[in-house]
């Protein structure tokens, strides 16, 4: 709680770590985070860059459609 940076800091590790088969999984919690700090503008940015990375992963396209709606 409270702790921004260190979850950012943590999430941007993971996308790192993260095998190449579940970067599109990782890349959304990224963007969910920016979604929860008010920053959806950047969440935007984030799936939209992951859709150009990962055509073909369903999930994204439904998280796309549900950050829009929230």
């Amino acid at each position: 709680m409270g702790e921004r940076q260190a979850a950012r800091e943590t999430i941007e590790r993971c996308c790192q770590d993260v095998p190449q088969k579940q970067l599109s999984m990782a890349l959304l919690e990224y963007a969910k985070y920016f979604e929860m700090v008010d920053q959806v503008d950047r969440a935007r940015q984030v799936m939209q860059q992951t859709k150009h990375l990962v055509k073909s992963e369903w999930k994204l396209y439904f998280e796309v459609v549900m950050l829009e709606f929230r």
